[in-house]
């Protein structure tokens, strides 16, 4: 019997990948997808090099892309009207790639720092950053042991992580009381993920360790610490999406089918770090 990570409820298979099988818990308070059998760390960073961050230059055989800066500055906007304001305000990105997300932070007044674990990723990040980026949480407080931050950003990375429940308790203690932390991942329920099932890229990326929902990721961020936790829901407009298909995207948003489940926390109170 295979339990679920999170909660320890019984789970059994929900599909099978060419890569692995992907379990779902049983509990209708959880329902968390996670991949029955996580690539080791060697073949992980294969992964990397193959599908996101080439050595050699060349182009990534599968193109898993970032978010554009168009739809960044989208939601920067939105954030603008449900935060203080921007200016001087630390930023954290938590897995942040090639700092796409840094640029378009640091546009909107934000002081952003980044976390990458991959090499070519962090290099990239600095160099567009024009400042260092750290590997890990433990590297970020070997330099700056008191650093603190008004905002925390997970986008598109949560589903990345090993332990995803534990990495946010980390993050968590970075935020100062009353800081924001934003999450945003791929969603199960959407309509490409059911009419796709396991060809979606979700499913498809071998680098994918959880499957999330609105309930089971919302699990994950209370099981973290976060107790004011509120789903979000950003009026975004895709520039290659024609007035129909834009139509079809406020629907599906509207009844959590949508592509993408954003959540946003907030830091009710300052933990003793350890």
């Amino acid at each position: 019997m295979t339990l679920c990570p999170l909660c320890r409820t019984e789970a059994s298979r929900h599909m099978t990948l060419p890569h692995t099988e992907v379990l779902e818990c049983s509990s209708a308070d959880c329902g968390l997808q996670f991949a029955s059998k996580q690539l080791n760390e060697e073949e992980l960073s294969q992964a990397y090099r193959s599908f996101y961050y080439p050595s050699d230059g060349n182009a990534p055989k599968v193109e898993f892309t970032s978010a554009p800066s168009n739809m960044l500055r989208q939601v920067f906007s939105q954030l603008q009207s449900r935060m203080p304001p921007f200016e001087g305000l630390r930023l954290l990105d938590y897995g942040c790639g090639l700092g796409g997300l840094l640029t378009v932070a640091r546009e909107f007044g934000l002081d952003p720092e980044g976390i990458e674990q991959d090499p070519v990723a962090s290099r990239e990040a600095s160099t567009r950053l024009g400042k260092r980026t750290y590997s890990t949480v433990s590297d970020l407080l070997s330099h700056n042991p008191a650093a603190q931050f008004d905002f925390v950003t997970l986008w598109n990375v949560i589903e990345h992580l090993r332990e995803p429940w534990s990495d946010l308790r980390q993050l968590r203690l970075l935020l100062r009381p009353g800081g924001w932390l934003l999450v945003t991942t791929m969603n199960v329920n959407s309509v490409r993920g059911r009419l796709q099932g396991s060809s979606w890229e979700n499913y498809a990326n071998p680098t994918h360790f959880y499957y999330f929902h609105r309930r089971s990721l919302q699990r994950v961020i209370r099981s973290a610490g976060f107790g004011s936790i509120e789903e979000w829901k950003p009026r975004l407009r895709h520039p290659h999406h024609g007035t129909l298909r834009h139509l079809f995207f406020k629907f599906s948003y509207s009844f959590g089918i949508s592509g993408g489940v954003f959540y946003l926390s907030r830091a009710d109170c300052s933990l003793a770090r350890e």
